[in-house]
């Protein structure tokens, strides 16, 4: 029997690598490096339109970069900064010939998978008084993940006022993470009030603005893209496995509770039996499915947070600490204290490792 299809947190494409180590003021020649160290695998050519980067690789090379490079924590800041217009790849340019700041964001969001996939969620456009653009949830937060959140809010606020000729769409920022040394760096980016220890990552936005013009619409090439943008999401559908599809569904699903099999059938638009055999086919179960997940869930809390085990527990849905104890020895091989412990262990050595060759580099290049 072939091994089981591996859980993948998801992909993104290579600009936003370019993107994150021009953000960085990290020296050209120390990249590959750093590349080397932190990313498992040949890394592909950035122009490469078809190369894709796991998301897993790209949160361990931004923490390595909060380290060592010179934008430090504010990696994120930085990076949504450095953003142009054509970062944003085929959405972006589709948003860019929509008719209204509405429609133009609700085709970004359509086609984001284009250029990012991630199985904790998508990006979603809430309508009504107080309209606002909302980036799913990547708890637990730390130097691993926060500059994401950071740089995908300033890089779509940026996008708003390219699309909108305008700078007062946004009223205030919400934000998810609670603890943020640089506040004031993001303050003075955004330019209004911005709110930490949120139940959303958000954009709030005028209660007018999805209404307002895009300034470069231009209607017939924007039917043209869109033909396009169709197309390559049919191939990407035609190419994803029922696995893959699956763990999009329940990755954003998994906190608290575990959605039954029979719900997970209904999403996908078959019978319970059929999607127990189809996924039979691809050398995968539910259950296994679920626990994969569970566990990349539950090693990222513990390796990324100073949760308690049974706090852990509960979100996961697990009836009780020692249950979750024994699922996560059975994942790992190891306790979660002695998990936690190792992770710490080697991240320190790294920071260390890398600290030294920089060091060292650097003592060359002014010999």
């Amino acid at each position: 029997m072939s091994p089981r299809v591996p859980v993948r947190i998801g992909d993104t494409y290579m600009q936003a690598v370019h993107l994150m180590l021009r953000a960085s003021r990290l020296p050209v020649g120390e990249w590959q490096d750093l590349l080397d160290s932190k990313v498992h695998g040949p890394v592909r050519d950035f122009s490469d339109p078809d190369g894709r980067f796991e998301l897993t690789d790209l949160m361990r090379l931004g923490e390595a970069l909060t380290h060592v490079a010179p934008a430090g924590i504010e990696l994120g800041v930085a990076m949504g900064l450095t953003y142009h217009d054509t970062d944003f790849g085929l959405p972006g340019q589709i948003a860019r010939t929509a008719a209204n700041l509405g429609d133009a964001l609700d085709a970004f969001v359509h086609y984001q998978s284009l250029i990012t996939r991630c199985y904790r969620g998508t990006p979603s456009i809430h309508r009504g008084h107080g309209p606002a653009m909302r980036l799913y949830s990547i708890a637990p937060y730390n130097r691993y993940n926060c500059f994401v959140v950071d740089s995908a809010l300033i890089g779509w606020m940026r996008q708003i006022e390219w699309l909108t000729g305008r700078q007062d769409a946004l009223l205030a920022v919400d934000i998810e993470y609670e603890h943020c040394a640089y506040r004031e760096a993001m303050e003075n980016c955004f330019g209004v009030p911005v709110h930490f220890g949120q139940a959303q990552n958000q954009l709030l936005l005028h209660p007018a603005a999805l209404s307002w013009p895009v300034v470069t619409s231009q209607p017939q090439l924007h039917a043209q893209l869109c033909r396009l943008g169709d197309q390559l999401l049919q191939a990407q559908a035609v190419g994803e496995t029922l696995t893959g599809r699956l763990q999009q569904w329940l990755g954003p699903r998994l906190q608290g509770q575990s959605p039954t099999l029979e719900a997970a059938a209904d999403a996908m638009g078959m019978a319970a039996w059929t999607l127990r055999r189809r996924l039979q086919l691809e050398n995968s179960s539910y259950q296994n499915l679920l626990d994969d997940l569970r566990r990349d869930l539950a090693t990222g809390h513990i390796r990324e947070t100073t949760l308690s085990f049974g706090e852990v527990a509960f979100m996961l849905g697990f009836s009780s600490p020692g249950a979750f104890q024994r699922a996560f020895k059975r994942w790992t091989g190891e306790t979660p204290g002695d998990y936690r412990r190792r992770i710490m262990t080697q991240r320190n050595q790294q920071i260390a490792q890398i600290s030294m060759a920089s060091s060292q580099r650097s003592s060359r290049a002014s010999a």
